[in-house]
């Protein structure tokens, strides 16, 4: 089991049905935990240690970046790796 801390930013995905916009999720850290038992903690860990990165809400006009800690099967499962298309 990986946790992975991604910085998450809302970017421009297109003009389509008058501007439309989607989450980009930037993995910069992985920690594989071997112990099922210890996730929980570890990402505790992870969530105060990358708190200071969050910043404005990614919601609003202004943006900003919001920190996600997730638990998953593989090292930066979640990462944005390409603009998604409109459909």
């Amino acid at each position: 089991m990986y946790v992975n801390v991604y910085l998450v930013t809302r970017e421009f995905g297109g003009h389509e049905e008058g501007g439309w916009y989607y989450d980009n999720y930037e993995c910069v850290h992985s920690e594989f935990v071997e112990d099922e038992e210890k996730v929980e903690d570890v990402i505790e860990i992870l969530t105060e240690t990358y708190s200071e990165y969050k910043e404005g809400d990614i919601s609003s006009i202004n943006g900003g970046t919001d920190v996600q800690v997730l638990s998953e099967g593989t090292k930066a499962e979640s990462e944005t790796e390409e603009v998604p298309t409109y459909e």
